[in-house]
């Protein structure tokens, strides 16, 4: 009966981890690189809460070289990898490009992902690092004026931008 009892203990305790876990199964091996680091990394199925983005997303000082490609790759997108520790704070060794629509975009974004901060994932009630995969798009603004210079018509923005400030996509 004694046996009964801790066995059930151990398996209400649990509940509460299985429950945040649900719809969040893991369905690939964890690679290597995430297993033999020390402190381990685990994946947002791997923990009970995820690591939580604080605040609104850092503000991009994007000033394209070629304005008219960018408008011509239409949405702008960067997908970045990187953990965050146990402080709630990316490590900046961990940060990687996963893909990007336009490389010059992608950088800028990769620029700005130290300034993050993250509510630590937790396992067991302990903050643990978590791989947290990080995405922002947008597409660049399209208002134009046409300025006679000399014999020749020049397209320009409608006014000096500094910065692309980016639209939903």
């Amino acid at each position: 009966m004694r046996r009964f009892l801790i066995i059930l203990g151990t398996l209400a305790a649990a509940v509460p981890t299985l429950v945040l876990a649900q719809g969040r199964e893991c369905t690939e091996e964890r690679p290597d690189s995430l297993t033999q680091a020390t402190p381990p990394i685990h994946r947002e199925c791997d923990v009970a809460r995820p690591a939580e983005r604080q605040g609104g997303h850092p503000s991009l000082n994007y000033r394209p070289a070629d304005v008219f490609e960018v408008m011509q790759a239409g949405c702008l997108t960067a997908e970045v990898s990187f953990v965050v520790n146990t402080a709630g704070r990316v490590e900046p060794a961990t940060v990687t490009l996963v893909e990007t629509s336009y490389p010059e975009f992608g950088h800028v974004v990769l620029a700005t992902i130290e300034r993050l901060r993250y509510r630590p994932a937790q396992l067991d009630g302990q903050p643990v690092r978590q791989l947290v995969t990080y995405s922002r798009s947008g597409k660049a603004p399209t208002r134009f004026a046409v300025r006679r210079v000399g014999s020749m018509t020049d397209l320009q923005m409608s006014r000096p931008v500094p910065r692309v400030t980016l639209e939903s996509c």
